[in-house]
């Protein structure tokens, strides 16, 4: 997907059922020696390195960069992020989540910066937990959201692609909505139909997804920040 591919194949969201997770993090790290154990701090938030990363990714780095890009005030609903390998990034295709105060993210990252966009995702989760009515209330969001989605109906349709038009009317995240962008059709395809419309072929998926990789490009890369200004100005006024 251009400079966007590797974005695209995270496909991050946020999942149910993480009550199972957390109690899966915690007796692992519960079972790891003192030795064998990495913990760090962000402000107030608790990182537990639970499985090897890449030794080219600085969990320091890491840290400094969020600390850098992100004001603290929007990190505040975060208690503790978990790095590892956890069996519902694979069931789901996903690379991070955010659940009930915690981030949990992989620990196969190519880089830093793979590692830092991939949190910024999840914060942004968090910040809609704690100002989702300064986020949406007004529904100028969902308003600019849903008149994208009615153009990208109409481009699919006049490009031989059969999807129900009652699909494109709901802000929810749908998992056969998703499937059929992702599978279906393929973020290749969607990133050039969507180009100039969304500013990635995944805020495409729900309300929510709009907004966190609006946040995660407002807060991540100075063109993507500029881009948001021309495709989505309610968005990036959010």
């Amino acid at each position: 997907m251009s400079e966007r591919v590797i974005a695209f194949s995270k496909r991050p969201r946020r999942m149910k059922n993480k009550k199972h997770l957390l109690a899966e993090t915690i007796s692992h790290l519960n079972n790891k020696t003192k030795k064998q154990q990495k913990e760090y701090s962000l402000n107030h938030i608790h990182i537990f390195v639970k499985d090897e990363i890449n030794p080219e990714v600085s969990i320091e780095n890491v840290l400094n960069d969020l600390q850098n890009i992100i004001p603290s005030h929007l990190m505040t609903e975060i208690d503790a992020i978990y790095i590892g390998k956890f069996d519902i990034f694979q069931e789901r295709g996903v690379n991070a989540i955010y659940q009930d105060g915690a981030i949990y993210v992989s620990n196969v990252q190519h880089d830093v910066k793979d590692m830092v966009e991939d949190l910024v995702h999840e914060i942004a989760h968090a910040v809609e937990s704690q100002y989702g009515y300064d986020i949406y209330s007004d529904r100028r969001l969902a308003d600019e959201f849903l008149g994208k989605r009615k153009k990208l109906y109409s481009l699919l349709k006049a490009h031989g692609y059969d999807i129900s038009f009652e699909l494109f009317k709901d802000t929810e995240y749908d998992e056969y909505f998703d499937e059929k962008l992702y599978k279906d059709i393929g973020y290749p395809k969607l990133s050039e139909l969507t180009k100039g419309l969304f500013n990635t072929p995944y805020a495409a998926t729900s309300l929510q997804e709009y907004f966190a990789t609006g946040f995660e490009d407002y807060f991540t890369n100075i063109n993507l920040r500029k881009y948001l200004t021309k495709v989505s100005p309610v968005l990036y006024y959010k």
